[in-house]
């Protein structure tokens, strides 16, 4: 086996798992191969922790600065970045949640992390032309457009824990919530929605038909204005035409 091969993924395995077999392969020096190793490691922990702290604010909010560094080492070590860019690492920490928390008190510290992420995508997608009204044929969703749903009453806890917010008012036994998040020309908005309303998002994100996703509205509300709607997601540029996306 050639050396280098052998010290990259010890240096490796040094810097995520603290595994200090690396420190045979490095050369004496004025600090030791382990005070070096680790100069590595806090700098990788730094920056990775860094990135989580500003794509997961409220999540940070949530359970404090100690117990987030501690979720940050552990969710490195779950899911190291293969990319020199920080940009997509949170994209798994939803899910990685979901199993730390389960089905305890915290579960909803999960779906907090999945709002964020997806005003983190929302922020980051690519754009596209508005919609065309002389081509109402298919429609698609904004590149920029996310619907996030909870048990929990998610648009109350990030509010909460906005400037001038009040934590302690959020009831968590408040219900259920479906979000739409999307990128307006003056930044990320979100808007709290019915279950009919968001069938008939979902459902014309998916098949394109306005004749589905009006079915799939009426599923939950018979007086489902559909015209009204239609507009809305229009006006908020949140649908565009299928030939676009």
């Amino acid at each position: 086996m050639s050396r280098l091969p052998e010290l990259q993924r010890a240096f490796a395995g040094a810097l995520f798992d603290g595994d200090l077999r690396a420190t045979a392969l490095l050369a004496p020096a004025k600090f030791s191969a382990e005070e070096r190793l680790g100069v590595y490691r806090n700098n990788l922990r730094a920056g990775f922790a860094g990135a989580l702290r500003d794509q997961f604010p409220v999540l940070l909010m949530l359970v404090g600065e100690d117990y987030f560094a501690q979720l940050a080492v552990q969710f490195l070590r779950a899911h190291p970045s293969r990319s020199g860019n920080l940009q997509g690492v949170g994209a798994p920490l939803p899910q990685f949640l979901r199993a730390v928390f389960a089905a305890g008190r915290y579960a909803y510290f999960a779906d907090v992390a999945e709002l964020e992420w997806a005003r983190q995508q929302a922020a980051t997608a690519e754009d596209a032309p508005p919609l065309d009204p002389q081509r109402l044929t298919r429609f698609a969703l904004h590149p920029s457009a996310r619907i996030v749903t909870s048990a929990w009453p998610l648009l109350a806890i990030w509010q909460a824990h906005q400037l001038g917010g009040d934590p302690a008012s959020v009831q968590l036994d408040a219900g259920a919530e479906q979000i739409r998040v999307y990128r307006a020309a003056d930044g990320i908005r979100m808007h709290g929605l019915t279950a009919a309303q968001s069938a008939f998002l979902q459902a014309l994100g998916v098949t394109g038909e306005l004749d589905r996703a009006y079915d799939a509205a009426l599923d939950h509300d018979l007086n489902f204005d559909v015209a009204a709607e239609l507009a809305a997601l229009a006006r908020d540029g949140v649908i565009i035409n299928a030939e676009t996306a």
